[in-house]
């Protein structure tokens, strides 16, 4: 094991220990339940699986960020006289990533 997968280990661990405390801990402005230590994409059955797995949580991410946009613009009032600058604006990150297959 070298060092890097020994911090990986390390924050995988703090995550299981922590998760049944999640209703009680919290980061300062954090979400509640959210402990910030997120659950690791196994790598355990090789890369093709591996991708095939970071490509399904990425497609789920792009839907939950479409779905987030789509709100915000039902959202934003619709009258004139408003500035682009002063409508509600809900940023979410996209990244687009290239796998090979």
């Amino acid at each position: 094991m070298d060092s890097m997968q020994a911090l990986q280990n390390a924050l995988q661990a703090i995550r299981i220990e922590l998760a049944p405390h999640a209703d009680s801990l919290r980061w300062e402005g954090g979400q509640e339940g959210w402990l910030g230590f997120p659950k690791v994409i196994p790598d355990i059955f090789g890369p093709a699986f591996t991708q095939h797995l970071v490509k399904v949580v990425d497609r789920e991410v792009d839907r939950f960020a479409r779905s987030l946009e789509e709100a915000s613009r039902r959202a934003e009032p619709s009258g004139r006289g408003k500035t682009r600058s002063s409508k509600p604006q809900v940023v979410t990150p996209r990244r687009k990533t290239k796998l090979r297959d």
